[in-house]
């Protein structure tokens, strides 16, 4: 059974796991990298730290050896239109935004 250390990265400020767990399925390993990256970006978005770039990283090793990276980034994208008070006001985005491929221009 192997030792596995799962440190974690939230806009480059990481938080060590200096204990680690023993697993000895690397799906497991996996699962439990995923989750723990989904978990944190989930407290960050609904207690509203999270913003438009923010990332979360977990950077697993075995044995003091890398073995996984799971990386999870959001980005937000919001379009805005004038209403007649002045105010921007949120404009529906386009039916196919979702299968839209992101821009690959700087």
């Amino acid at each position: 059974m192997a030792r596995f250390h799962f440190h974690i990265y939230e806009n480059d400020q990481m938080t060590p796991d200096s204990d680690g767990r023993e697993l000895t399925d690397p799906m497991q390993v996996r699962r439990e990298a995923v989750e723990t990256g989904l978990g944190i970006t989930r407290e960050a978005l609904l207690g509203g730290r999270m913003a438009s770039g923010h990332r979360v990283l977990i950077h697993v090793d075995r044995e003091n050896d890398p073995f996984l990276k799971v990386s999870i980034a959001l980005e937000i994208e919001e379009r805005m239109d004038d209403t007649a008070a002045g105010k921007k006001q949120p404009r529906r985005l386009p039916p196919d935004f979702r299968k839209r491929k992101p821009s690959t221009k700087p």
